[in-house]
């Protein structure tokens, strides 16, 4: 019988067993199918997992290559503008074109901020190339601003309005001789002091007359809109010469209150009508509720009051003296002197408080603008396109930045600034004068290192005082990442890195604190001290040797060496010597005399150097010809120090008459004008050249943020 015959046969007799083995065997065949499929899926999903991880690197590469092509694309965009607008203020009239070149790199979120130098300075080519006064040179008692429109009294009798982006002009009304101008808080309303008595509401979006209050006051001294312009107040002086306050409806032209207020010479409403301040001419200083008209508080100053303005919070009131000069802050109820400025410049001028109630800005005698940061009481001179302002306003609510100012000066210019640009930072009291003062490498903190006390560090952004790793410091290298301190008669050096401190002795050096003529670049240190000039290795290796024995030997004399540590320059004998580091070879002689009280240092590229001292001008000299020197004036005394912003494109100088100057190396401008109450002794630049850091002689550190020290200036027609 065949197999197959046999298998049926045996399970006709085994049918129990035939089924379990037919089950096993389909269980079986099941199982392998099953396999064999899972194994196919499994071999799918490997498949499409490498699918989309082959096409997600694919999307991430593509992502990342149009990215570097778009970022590509903006950079060449943005060299092609800055080679257009160039080109642009080449022509007489391009400057127009040249903003609208420049304004679309402003830094916005999201995308990288390409802005180099160029960009400022293109940008203050642009904002000085078209500065249009007009004919009559006019000038604007009055100035304020909405998001549209710039509005002010020009001249006695007359108020022009322009547009806020072209400052073209748009209208021009007649006024009462001497009258006021105010501007509703959401800037729809103007309200002006119309040539009969009255005032005159005008809406703005329409330019069209919207109504005439018939006020009592035919002279007024100060007018505001008020409640989004549906309160008018009014004050100013009747036709029997009573100083009068009122309060009327704009909408119905009703009056809804009066009440006489006595002689006055100034007055100023409270931003949200709470209060009124009046001042007599004899000096008499009065605050007064608006709704009863009692009087919460009042100050008796020598001589005529100035202007007057509250605080946004109107918890402050702020005035000019316009026969001291001084500037006043008073607490409100109350009138405590919270702030009292000395004249400079002689306040007495306009007085404004920014948006936020941060910023004073006071006008001073010489139509100068100047910025007071009630946070740190920090004092600055507004520098830019205009020093003769007569009038200034903050930007309205709800622009961007809130801290931009616009100005009106006598001839007619229309100029803006932000304040927020160069804010002063921190200002911490130390000891007396410094004879170390430099950034760390990472720029979060500023070793200061007063005469004859402890080094310490100061945190930039908490203003904290920590103690560094050697009490004695006089300075430290960045490049060579080492810490220098001086003890009687030895040097010494720390390596960060390693905690080792190397000690090497120089004659005669316990008086080089005090000397401060300690100068190191790159690998080299050079000790100068009772007239002799000692070199050496920040690694001290080799024993300092003496590489120049000068014949004058009284007082300071301080040394500069070149960035690469390959040269030296060194004022003695009535002139600037120039020597080879390595040979003690003298390459050459400056011109320029040495009065031993000067300061000089080389320029990052070390191919020029730059001088300041008795004679209130800097010199910027040529080493490689020894050409005749730039040089930059506007110091009115001797300077005290100087300093190079990292890349060599601003300079910082100090001076004995209490101002710090940022200067455009290129141009010679000057970019940013502080001004402070002590003479500065010491500048500092961090690493990233966004902030100077200042050091007076009684010890007081402050630091600016001057990345963007810059001013716009618009021109009207």
């Amino acid at each position: 019988a065949t197999p197959i015959e046999r298998l049926v046969f045996w399970s006709r007799r085994n049918p129990a067993a035939a089924l379990l083995l037919s089950v096993l065997l389909s269980v079986a065949v099941a199982a392998v199918v099953a396999a064999i499929e899972f194994r196919d899926q499994s071999e799918e999903n490997r498949r499409l997992a490498q699918s989309e991880k082959t096409l997600r690197s694919d999307l991430q590469d593509s992502f990342e290559q149009m990215t570097a092509a778009r970022n590509e694309l903006r950079e060449n965009l943005y060299f092609a503008n800055m080679n257009l607008a160039t080109n642009a203020l080449a022509t007489q009239s391009g400057s127009q074109q040249a903003r609208l070149l420049l304004d679309p790199w402003r830094s916005t979120e999201g995308d990288q901020d390409l802005r180099g130098f160029e960009w400022y300075l293109l940008s203050s080519m642009a904002a000085g190339a078209d500065r249009s006064v007009l004919a009559d040179g006019s000038w604007m008692p009055q100035i304020a601003w909405t998001p549209d429109y710039v509005v002010a009294r020009r001249g006695p009798t007359q108020v022009t309005i322009w547009s806020t982006d072209t400052l073209r002009r748009v209208e021009v009304l007649p006024c009462q001789d001497d009258g006021r101008i105010a501007l509703s808080r959401d800037g729809r309303l103007l309200a002006y002091s119309a040539p009969e008595g009255t005032v005159h509401i005008v809406d703005l979006t329409t330019r069209q007359r919207q109504t005439t209050i018939p006020t009592e006051a035919t002279q007024h001294r100060e007018l505001a809109l008020l409640q989004n312009g549906r309160r008018l107040h009014v004050l100013g002086a009747g036709e029997d010469a009573s100083h009068l306050y009122e309060i009327w409806d704009v909408a119905s032209g009703k009056q809804l209150s009066k009440g006489e207020i006595g002689n006055i010479d100034r007055g100023a409403v409270s931003p949200n009508g709470r209060w009124i301040a009046t001042a007599k001419y004899q000096g008499q200083v009065e605050v007064r509720d608006a709704e009863s008209l009692q009087s919460i508080g009042e100050v008796r100053l020598q001589g005529i009051p100035g202007d007057m303005a509250f605080a946004p919070d109107e918890a402050s009131l702020a005035m000019t003296g316009r026969d001291d000069g001084i500037l006043r802050v008073w607490s409100i109820p109350g009138l405590e002197l919270r702030h009292e400025l000395p004249a400079q410049r002689n306040w007495g001028g306009q007085v404004e408080f920014s948006s936020e109630g941060r910023y004073l800005v006071v006008a001073g005698g010489d139509a100068s603008l100047f910025v007071f940061d009630r946070s740190n009481q920090a004092t600055w001179r507004l520098s830019g396109p205009t020093t003769d302002a007569r009038s200034f306003s903050f930007a309205p609510a709800g622009h961007e930045p809130a801290t931009e100012l616009i100005a009106g000066d006598a001839k007619g210019g229309i100029f803006t600034w932000d304040l927020a640009e160069p804010v002063a930072l921190r200002q911490i009291p130390t000891a007396d004068g410094f004879s170390a003062f430099q950034f760390s490498e990472d720029g979060e903190r500023l070793l200061a290192a007063p005469l004859h006390q402890p080094a310490q560090w100061i945190s930039v952004q908490t203003g904290e005082l920590e103690k560094p790793p050697l009490e004695w410091l006089v300075g430290w290298s960045a490049q060579e990442r080492r810490f220098v301190d001086i003890l009687p008669n030895e040097v010494g050096v720390l390596d960060i890195q390693t905690g080792v401190r190397r000690v090497a002795s120089f004659p005669n050096v316990q008086q080089v604190r005090r000397l401060g003529a300690v100068v190191m670049a790159q690998n080299r240190i050079v000790v100068v001290n009772d007239g002799e000039v000692w070199a050496s290795t920040f690694d001290l290796d080799d024993a300092p040797r003496k590489i120049l024995q000068l014949p004058d030997k009284s007082g300071p004399i301080p040394v500069a060496i070149s960035p690469d540590g390959t040269r030296l320059v060194v004022g003695f004998g009535g002139e600037f010597q120039h020597f080879d580091l390595a040979t003690t070879r003298r390459i050459s002689s400056l011109r320029g005399r040495w009065s031993g009280n000067q300061q000089f240092l080389f320029h990052p590229d070390g191919q020029s150097l730059v001088i300041g001292g008795d004679d209130q001008k800097i010199m910027i000299w040529d080493l490689r010809d020894g050409s005749e020197p730039r040089i930059f004036s506007g110091h009115s005394q001797r300077m005290t120090w100087v300093a190079f912003s990292p890349d060599g494109s601003r300079l910082a100088s100090a001076s004995q008459d209490g101002t710090v100057k940022l200067w455009e190396v290129s141009t010679g401008r000057v970019a940013l004008n502080l001004v402070q109450d002590e003479v500065v002794v010491r500048i500092a630049w961090s690493p990233s050249g966004e902030v100077l850091a200042t050091g007076t002689r009684q010890g007081t550190v402050r630091l600016y943020n001057a990345s963007s020290a810059y001013a716009s200036e618009r021109s009207n027609d």
